[in-house]
């Protein structure tokens, strides 16, 4: 097999342990199982749609970021907060918005960010990225929520990735114990780890944008007003956030928190993208989500990913080439023949296939997981039961 992209180096920001075009061996794939290399991208006959679906662009521009996000987090753990370059995050972050909007089909790949240190920093790599692609994705939405700006302005994403890539900063102001403990128990309710949200917002409000700051501190508010942290509200009672009331970048954020947080959560096994978006599209977190921006996570964030090997019921392997709308595990796949050569029958679209699923990805079986287009809460439903509480 022959790599058809690099491989980057999962503990160096930025470093490649191979480059494309080298010829693996079977030496070679045992060296980079054991490096932490969990998957690479080969050369096969056939697979050029694929191909433009993975553009290598993109995944530089995300590589960049990524060196961004860790030189963030080295510089507090430094206490170098005050030369931290935030310029320079941000012309990373639009550098790859600018990618995306190049390249509208090359934006579906989902993959975990590589080179970006513990898992904290991994997770924070992921979150900017999909924060980014639900911004470019949610366009008008954003023009629509975002009045005080001229429309031009308010579109802008930069700094929701700016948002996305700190959010979880405050965590590295908790107590050693307090985060050791949460990674083990995986305890949302922990008041002490719930202090990450603020002492983030506190290290950056004065250094990056409103609009970003925003999102740090509230990525935990919920739409339906059960998140957190509470303020003093009218009242003088303490509440949570709801609505719109939260800032839009923040509740973009805090889908993208959820879904890496139920794809890898602390305390637990890793669960398939699949699994993950089926319990995203269930209570509570249809309550907690803004339903315009859970809508269209379901849109650019496939069940099963372009370029990825997924097997059929039939025994036969895959790799999906497009992913419905209407039908979100049910991708149109082309067929591999793992001897190398393409398969007779090339290209299936499950939609039209009733016989046919798919039940392994990811190296997981999938089959209990797949589900159908989901019928999602109105927003007006949500805040009926938020005043009616009330």
């Amino acid at each position: 097999m022959t790599l058809a992209r690099p491989v980057e180096n999962p503990q160096v920001a930025g470093g490649y342990l191979l480059l494309g075009g080298y010829e693996l061996s079977e030496r070679m794939a045992s060296r980079l199982d054991k490096s932490g290399v969990s998957e690479v991208w080969v050369k096969y006959p056939g697979m050029a749609e694929v191909f433009g679906k993975v553009n290598a662009d993109i995944f530089e521009r995300r590589r960049e970021a990524a060196k961004h996000i860790q030189e963030a987090f080295e510089a507090v753990q430094n206490n170098a907060l005050a030369s931290m370059n935030y310029d320079g995050y941000l012309k990373a972050m639009v550098g790859l918005v600018e990618e995306m909007l190049r390249n509208p089909t090359a934006v579906m790949f989902v993959e975990e960010a590589a080179g970006v240190g513990d898992v904290l920093m991994r997770h924070s790599a992921t979150v900017s990225y999909l924060s980014l692609l639900l911004g470019v994705k949610l366009e008008t939405y954003l023009a629509n929520q975002r009045t005080s700006l001229q429309a031009k302005y308010a579109v802008k994403v930069g700094n929701l990735g700016i948002g996305g890539m700190l959010h979880d900063i405050g965590m590295l102001q908790l107590d050693p114990a307090v985060r050791e403990r949460h990674e083990a128990t995986g305890d949302f309710e922990d008041a002490a780890w719930r202090a990450h949200a603020r002492l983030g917002y506190d290290m950056v409000k004065n250094r990056i944008e409103p609009s970003a700051a925003a999102a740090v501190l509230h990525h935990h508010q919920h739409f339906d007003g059960s998140g957190f942290p509470k303020h003093r509200g009218t009242d003088e009672k303490m509440e949570a956030l709801s609505g719109e009331k939260i800032h839009v970048f923040a509740r973009i954020v805090a889908v993208a928190d959820m879904f890496d947080g139920l794809k890898n959560p602390a305390g637990g096994e890793a669960r398939s993208t699949v699994e993950a978006l089926g319990m995203l599209i269930q209570k509570p977190y249809t309550r907690w989500i803004d339903p315009k921006v859970l809508e269209a996570f379901m849109a650019v964030v496939p069940a099963y990913a372009p370029g990825t090997m997924v097997k059929l019921g039939d025994g036969r392997w895959a790799t999906p080439v497009d992913h419905h709308a209407d039908a979100p595990c049910r991708p149109t796949v082309q067929l591999v023949d793992l001897d190398g050569q393409a398969a007779n029958e090339s290209i299936v679209d499950l939609r039209m296939r009733a016989d046919l699923e798919v039940v392994e990805a990811e190296g997981m079986d999938v089959r209990c997981f797949n589900f159908e287009a989901p019928a999602l809460p109105k927003a007006e439903e949500i805040l009926a039961d938020v005043i009616a509480a009330a």
